[in-house]
């Protein structure tokens, strides 16, 4: 029971989020995010809460990724 929410990057580097998971906060390593996402221009994050797992898929292959997510400071 994912909550789905897709990215999607236009070539003017505007960025459009669009799912269930609106307003849904979660943070993971910044460096192995952008090892996931590896230059696609959209991806899809399916995530279930702020600290499960967040896969992330590239619709254009069939490669997946998952990041554990980090706790922020207070």
């Amino acid at each position: 029971p994912y909550e789905t929410v897709v990215l999607t990057l236009a070539p003017d580097g505007t960025l459009a989020v669009a799912g269930a998971g609106d307003g849904l906060q979660v943070a993971v390593n910044r460096d192995f995010l952008l090892d996931a996402v590896g230059g696609a221009d959209q991806l899809v994050l399916e995530l279930d809460s702020p600290i499960t797992p967040l896969a992330v898929r590239i619709p254009a292959t069939a490669a997946y990724s998952l990041l554990m997510p980090v706790r922020l400071p207070a």
